[in-house]
């Protein structure tokens, strides 16, 4: 689809910067939105929208889930930005009110690199997109080359959610391979989550020699030392040799530009697994240990 054809579905052929005025209910949107220069056409966004700081004195229309959508109205925006199908029903609804709406659905890091350049195109920062996508795209390949080199691959398991356990699925998943370990629930990435539903036993059955946890909108509050208590878990690798890491959700659950700096860490914990190190080895500041 060419960059009219795409202004033109929406009816936001504007070009003039400043003139669109845009909602997000998707902290990756609102982080693309700034990183491509064009934050301040931002005029609604979800609570959740906290990155950079800026992001934090817009206006407040809805959670990820649940929306505002009078406030919306309110806003009188061009365009509302949504992702997942988490946000389906949301969509639904703008759409009834007659809003335009884009919803994003990124599976992969393809996916996410892909959406930068799309949100580009819609704001008419086509170049700005294209270099920022670049610079994802060779820190991505610089990992995947990294890793060709490891001389064994680890066994992975990444927790996206606890309660019920739900390994990590699309792209998180992705960056376990990428990173260079062997992810021990290697769903497809089209699969929803609520169809990755797990049991401790699986976990235990699996054996992972590193246990990574980012669940979304919960970092601070999640504690090793919990995991390391779940029944039967003190035989699993990972328990018994200290490698179970927190990672920040807004680096690697939320597909927006920092995702390479969750990929990185990944990358890098996967390094430390094969070669057997203990968490207290991490780098401190990106992961959380036990608290």
């Amino acid at each position: 689809m060419s960059d009219a054809q795409l202004a033109a579905q929406f009816d936001i052929g504007r070009s003039a910067r400043g003139q669109l005025r845009i909602v997000s209910l998707a902290a990756s949107s609102t982080e693309i939105l700034f990183a491509l220069g064009v934050g301040d056409w931002l005029v609604g966004v979800s609570k959740y929208c906290d990155y950079p700081s800026a992001a934090l004195e817009k206006p407040t229309v809805g959670s990820f889930i649940e929306a505002d959508y009078e406030a919306i109205q309110n806003a009188r925006p061009d365009l509302v930005l949504t992702q997942s199908h988490l946000q389906r029903d949301i969509v639904a609804r703008l759409i009834d009110l007659n809003i335009n709406v884009l919803s994003l659905n990124p599976v992969s890091l393809t996916g996410v690199v892909e959406m930068v350049t799309t949100i580009g195109r819609l704001v008419d920062c086509k170049c700005e997109a294209e270099v920022l996508a670049s610079q994802m795209q060779a820190r991505i390949d610089a990992v995947r080359n990294r890793s060709s080199s490891l001389f064994r691959r680890p066994r992975v398991y990444f927790e996206e959610w606890g309660h019920p356990l739900i390994p990590a699925g699309g792209w998180e998943a992705e960056c376990v391979d990428v990173a260079g370990g062997i992810n021990v629930f290697p769903f497809s990435a089209n699969i929803h989550s609520r169809e990755r539903q797990i049991c401790s036993e699986d976990v235990i059955r699996a054996n992972p020699e590193l246990i990574i946890v980012s669940w979304p909108g919960s970092f601070g509050r999640i504690r090793t030392y919990k995991i390391k208590q779940r029944s039967g878990w003190e035989s699993i690798d990972a328990v018994r040799g200290g490698r179970i890491f927190v990672i920040d959700d807004r680096l690697i659950v939320r597909p927006g530009p920092r995702i390479v700096q969750g990929l990185e860490l990944i990358a890098e914990l996967v390094q430390r697994a094969t070669e057997g190190e203990a968490h207290d080895k991490a780098v401190h500041g990106r992961c959380d240990g036990e608290a």
